[in-house]
C-alpha cells in the first residue's frame, strides 16, 4: 500500500503568463514513508524544483474560466525509472469533476500537462537521478491563487 506524505513546502510557479494578481500553485507531494534525513529533504527540495520548471512550461492556468480559484485539481502519477509515464494519470481530487464543467476543464489541463511535461529529467539530475524511489510516484495539485 503506498502511504503518502505530505510536504509542507509548495511549488511556487511565479513569472509565468498570467493576469496581474495571479499566481499558480502547483505543490508536490511525494509518495514515500517520511524520513527525517537532511539528505533526504534535499532530495525532495530538488524534486519539487524539478516538478514547477517542468509544469512552468506545460500547464495552462485555468485563468479563462470563471473563479478560476476554485479550481484546485490534485493529480497522482508513477513515472518509470527513465523519467517516462508509467500508466495514466489519477485523478485525486475533485472526484465528481465531471459534473462541472470549469472543473472538467482544469482536469483535462492538469492532465495534459502531466503527459506533456514527460519524460521528466529525474534521471538525469546529480542528486535524485540514483534515488529513483524518491521520484518514482508523485502527486501534484495545481490552483490558480489569486
Amino acid at each position: 500500500m503506498v502511504r503518502l506524505l505530505a510536504l509542507l513546502a509548495a511549488i511556487w510557479l511565479v513569472g509565468c503568463a498570467s493576469p496581474v494578481g495571479a499566481q499558480e500553485q502547483p505543490s508536490a507531494t511525494l509518495a514515500r514513508p517520511p524520513l527525517v534525513t537532511n539528505e533526504q529533504a534535499m532530495r525532495e527540495d530538488r524534486v519539487r524544483t524539478i516538478l514547477a520548471e517542468q509544469m512552468r512550461r506545460c500547464w495552462q492556468m485555468p485563468i479563462d474560466l470563471p473563479n478560476p480559484e476554485r479550481l484546485s485539481v490534485t493529480v497522482a502519477f508513477e513515472l518509470n525509472p527513465d523519467g517516462t509515464l508509467r500508466g495514466t494519470p489519477r485523478v485525486v481530487s475533485p472526484r465528481n469533476y465531471q459534473f462541472d464543467a470549469h472543473y472538467r476543464t482544469a482536469v483535462e489541463r492538469a492532465i495534459r500537462a502531466i503527459r506533456e511535461c514527460a519524460p521528466y529529467p529525474f534521471p538525469n539530475d546529480e542528486i535524485v537521478g540514483p534515488h529513483y524511489g524518491v521520484w518514482d510516484e508523485l502527486e501534484l495539485h495545481f490552483h490558480v491563487r489569486p
